[in-house]
């Protein structure tokens, strides 16, 4: 019974961090975060930030380089 209940709260772990992913801190320190707070509070704190595309600055990305033309 113990044993489900571990590999179920390590799979809610995982599954929270594949959440935050995109995060700043990235998959894993999402994953080690919930493994060690609590992965409802860690999934709590994923939806309620963006996504680290959004929280840069106001400023226009970069256009992408252009290949030389030999």
């Amino acid at each position: 019974m113990y044993l489900i209940l571990v590999i179920l709260y390590v799979a809610f772990c995982v599954y929270v961090g594949v959440l935050g992913r995109d995060r700043i801190i990235g998959f894993s320190g999402t994953f080690l975060l919930s493994l060690m707070i609590s992965p409802i509070v860690m999934a709590l704190v994923v939806l309620l930030t963006s996504p680290k595309d959004m929280q840069g600055s106001a400023k226009s990305p970069m256009p992408p380089r252009q290949a030389r033309k030999r």
